[in-house]
């Protein structure tokens, strides 16, 4: 038994989970440019295509991704795809959710705020993006793949 353990104090992630986590931010970040830059477009705001994010959002992402890859596991000996992508969809929420009120309680205020749209829960989610994040819960297992794949290569060219 680790030191860490007896202490009482949480294990140091796994550099492949922080590895993961970090591919995953990234990726919710790219996401996440994109988004607002198509949804200005659409708007009418011009098309300059500049799309925003936040700092907080990488970490956020990042364990988001790692919450799913655990949905995953536990749904995908029993549970068709098109379904896991609704479990997803809980998941996507109760991070988005959970990580803006946090950062409600931390700032004084959430970096995102749906107050004055859509259909959305005290300001920190939408529920009108319901079939966004179904979207990306359908292309959740895709990416999933290709950051396991890519972790991979990277673990072997390091042993070689």
């Amino acid at each position: 038994m680790r030191l860490g353990r007896r202490l009482g104090r949480a294990p140091r992630p796994s550099s492949s989970t922080l590895s993961r986590a970090i591919a995953y931010g990234v990726c919710g970040w790219c996401m996440e440019i994109v988004f607002t830059a198509v949804g200005d477009a659409i708007r009418g705001h011009g098309l300059a295509l500049r799309g925003e994010t936040y700092l907080w959002m990488l970490p956020i992402y990042g364990a988001g991704g790692i919450l799913l890859e655990r949905v995953h596991r536990r749904l995908a000996p029993h549970v068709p795809r098109e379904v896991r992508a609704f479990a997803y969809v809980g998941a996507m929420y109760a991070v988005e959710f959970g990580s803006g009120w946090l950062l409600c309680r931390a700032l004084g205020k959430c970096p995102w705020d749906y107050g004055d749209r859509g259909l959305n829960v005290h300001g920190l989610i939408r529920l009108d993006f319901l079939p966004f994040w179904y979207g990306l819960g359908l292309a959740f297992e895709p990416v999933q793949a290709r950051i396991d794949g890519a972790l991979a290569r990277r673990v072997r060219a390091a042993e070689e």
